[in-house]
Order: C-alpha cells, then sequence, then structure tokens
C-alpha cells in the first residue's frame, strides 16, 4: 500500500503522516527529507545555490523512485503534485489524501513558522498572506483531484480512524 498526503505547507503532512503510518504498521517518509539525502544537501541550500527548478527536477525523481517501493505513507512538498507528470504517477501508483485546510488558518499557522521555509522567510505579512492565496488557488486544482480529501484543522484521534477506514475501503 502506498499512501501520498497533499495538502499546502503548514497543513500538517508530516505531524499526521508519522502518526498514520503507526497506526497503518506502515512505514512513514517525508519526501523534502528524502530529497535532502538522495542531494546530500538541505532543501533550503538547493533553493538558495540552484533554484526551485533543479529542486523540482530533483523532486520529480524522489517520487519516481519513491513511488516503485511499497508499504508507506509519504509526506509530499506543497508544490509537489502540481509538477511535472508528478500527479500522474501519484495517482497511478498510490492512494492520494489531501489534507485541505482553509487560508486563514494555513497564514496562522505558518505566519508563526515561517524561518525554514525557502519559498517564505523573506515575506513580510501582507506579502506571506497574498503568497497563501494565489498559490492554494492555483494549486487546489490539483489537490482537490485527490482520491480522499479530509479537513486538516483540528486533526484528532477520531479523524485518523475515519480517514484510516476511508484508505482501506478504497480500491485502488
Amino acid at each position: 500500500m502506498r499512501i501520498f498526503l497533499l495538502g499546502f505547507m503548514g497543513s500538517g503532512k508530516s505531524t499526521i503522516g508519522k502518526k498514520l503510518a503507526s497506526k497503518m504498521n506502515l512505514k512513514f517518509v517525508d519526501l523534502d527529507g528524502f530529497i535532502e539525502e538522495e542531494m546530500d544537501c538541505s532543501v533550503e541550500d538547493a533553493f538558495a545555490l540552484q533554484g526551485e527548478k533543479y529542486f523540482r527536477e530533483q523532486e520529480e525523481k524522489a517520487l519516481i523512485k519513491m513511488s516503485k517501493q511499497d508499504d508507506f505513507v509519504v509526506a509530499l512538498g506543497g508544490g509537489t503534485p502540481c509538477c511535472a507528470s508528478n500527479f500522474s504517477v501519484i495517482k497511478s501508483t498510490g492512494i492520494s489524501v489531501y489534507l485541505q485546510m482553509e487560508k486563514v488558518d494555513l497564514y496562522n499557522r505558518l505566519a508563526a513558522n515561517r524561518g525554514n521555509r525557502p519559498l517564505l522567510y523573506s515575506l513580510n505579512e501582507n506579502e506571506l498572506e497574498a503568497y497563501i492565496s494565489s498559490t492554494l488557488d492555483v494549486r487546489e486544482e490539483y489537490y482537490n483531484q485527490a482520491d480522499i480529501v479530509i479537513s486538516a484543522k483540528d486533526f484528532n484521534a477520531e479523524m485518523y480512524g475515519m480517514l484510516i477506514e476511508k484508505i482501506s475501503t478504497y480500491d485502488k
């Protein structure tokens, strides 16, 4: 079983993914962490030294590599499903779950913790709000094509049970 968690940065993909993997007795992989191991440098350094285009190419290679493994939950980067042929890889090799959040909730999470996010750390509050709004508007076209869409706001134990049930009954 392959489960791909997608959603905007700050939606809880890594946090929810770790707990979901544990509850389902699967491995957890953070795609950005996997990419960092493959590149032998941080995502921030890859963006700073090589640019976003280079990072997206590495991201696509890592996703293809991950899609050939079994029994995992992977937290994708926020832009992963929107680049190259990534969404078709996700849809054809696993179950996709969109962890949906409202713009205001994303803003509240990201405004307090943007220092380690290369696309956000130089933005002031107004720029951050505009970035979230415009980027989410574009990305939701991809996110909403996920096999399962679930609210990530106030995710709790009951929601894990509901998500596991949806995943278990999804015929892929």
